[in-house]
């Protein structure tokens, strides 16, 4: 659904500042500027209120100045749209300013009244100006495990299993202890590469949860009702954003509904995450951990992402790729979508229908063999100093199954013995 208008300071409790844009109003910084250098007039002028995305979720705010940023060139828009003037996705609300875009959209863009709309250019480092402060202080930890799990990290990690609605909103998030999960598997892993190991290919998926076209959904259904798929070592977090008051309340409903799924190995469910990040040291811990993100070529914030990510040292593999979507020249690997996936929604827009490119359970098994066969080769001790040098010879690395097929893993420590609980400390659930 399409985000209503909300406060910065609303703006900031519903986003995740990892994968999605800066604040929508900028008051200061060099984001600003930029903007101003583009608009060619200074930093006296009236507000300027900057929303972000494919033009439904433009916003108007009287008396600012309202820009408009365009996150992808690619635009998904309805085969069929509802009543709604703005519902189409080409169609911005008439006291739109301007669009900024990193290049020009494919779908020409116009204001309600039909007048075309130009696209003035945005210098790619855009994207991530607002993550440069973050990025510099944890630079020297990037290659390092040794970081915080707690809130102050500002990284909040639920495992479908231990999934709570009511914190997961909560502005000041839970006690770490509470959920243990994510504690569990760091734990373990920080283990095993203290033997020049890896035990888990972790994987970012990021989830637009405003975008109704979005796949993501359809693939997490599909690994909670696949064993083959679930034979995997592997370790999903799944980071939700751009949710609004309300998505909350749909998440929940999404999680129920793996729960019910994986019934039969409801295990699994323990080994897959939601994550939100806030900023802070826990950046260096996912650029460390994360050896591969799968982002969607259908997304209408895909360069944006992909550049963010690319900050932050972390590569990925475009999924649901059609010759609408490609891949970015930066795509470690496109798995192209070989399902038709019909969505038909009914909200604020309208009823309309989309068809997106998603992966059957097959293309999943090669979005793994990717994955694996991508992985980062480098085994780096845990010592936060950049001298440490990497170990000499590397242990055997688990291999992915074929088909879910039996596979190898390396030998870690039983979640009972003294190591692990050392490391995890006392728990509460």
């Amino acid at each position: 659904m399409p985000l209503p208008r909300r406060s910065p300071a609303e703006g900031r409790r519903f986003t995740s500042r990892y994968i999605t844009p800066a604040p929508e109003i900028f008051s200061r910084g060099t984001g600003r500027q930029q903007i101003y250098t583009i608009a060619g007039e200074d930093e006296k002028r009236p507000l300027l209120h900057l929303r972000f995305g494919p033009p439904v979720m433009a916003r108007v705010l009287r008396p600012a100045t309202n820009w408009h940023v365009l996150l992808d060139s690619r635009l998904a828009l309805p085969l069929v749209r509802g009543d709604h003037p703005l519902g189409s996705g080409d169609t911005l609300p008439q006291s739109v300013d301007a669009v900024c875009g990193f290049e020009p959209p494919l779908t020409p863009l116009h204001r309600l009244r039909g007048e075309a709309l130009p696209i003035l250019p945005l210098d790619p480092s855009f994207a991530t100006l607002d993550l440069e402060a973050e990025l510099s202080p944890v630079l020297p930890r990037r290659l390092s495990l040794n970081c915080s799990l707690g809130p102050e990290s500002g990284l909040i990690v639920q495992s479908f299993a231990e999934f709570d609605a009511g914190s997961w909103q909560e502005e000041v998030p839970p006690l770490p202890r509470r959920f243990s999960d994510w504690r569990g598997v760091v734990a373990l892993e920080r283990l095993v590469r203290r033997e020049g190991a890896r035990r888990w290919l972790f994987v970012l998926l990021p989830w637009n949860v405003s975008y109704p076209a979005s796949i993501v959904p359809d693939l997490l259904l599909k690994f909670a009702r696949s064993a083959s798929l679930s034979a995997y070592d592997c370790r999903l977090v799944v980071f939700p954003y751009n949710e609004t008051s309300g998505s909350g309340g749909a998440l929940a409903s999404f999680v129920a509904e793996m729960r019910k799924l994986a019934q039969d190995h409801p295990n699994e469910l323990r080994h897959h995450f939601l994550a939100r990040y806030r900023g802070g040291a826990a950046l260096g811990l996912l650029s460390s951990l994360v050896d591969i993100a799968w982002l969607e070529a259908g997304s209408p914030d895909f360069t944006w992402t992909a550049h963010r990510l690319a900050a932050a040292g972390i590569p990925h593999i475009a999924i649901g790729t059609t010759p609408a979507f490609p891949p970015l020249e930066a795509s470690r690997a496109a798995v192209p979508g070989d399902e038709t996936l019909d969505i038909n929604t009914d909200d604020s827009w309208g009823q309309r229908h989309f068809q997106s490119a998603s992966l059957s359970e097959s293309a999943l098994h090669d979005l793994f063999r990717e994955s694996f066969a991508y992985r980062k080769t480098a085994l780096l001790p845990l010592s936060s100093s950049p001298s440490a040098s990497p170990p000499a010879t590397k242990a055997a690395e688990s291999d992915p199954p074929s088909g879910g097929e039996g596979r190898t893993t390396v030998s870690i420590p039983s979640p009972f013995e003294p190591p692990l609980a050392a490391a995890l400390g006392p728990t509460s659930r």
